[in-house]
């Protein structure tokens, strides 16, 4: 139980960390792009920790 809510934490934080990298490197590139993908990411969450 614990190690599968460890792994649940890490594969939580592996993809907010790379919607971070995504997030920055879109913002340089395209604003109003980054508007739309912080929209769908917000969408995105809570379906993740549901899973986990």
């Amino acid at each position: 139980m614990i190690k599968t809510k460890i792994t649940s934490l890490v594969v939580i934080g592996l993809i907010l960390a790379a919607g971070a990298v995504v997030l920055i490197a879109t913002i340089i590139m395209a604003p109003e792009v980054a508007a739309t993908l912080v929209g769908t990411t917000a969408k995105l969450l809570p379906a993740t920790f549901i899973a986990a």
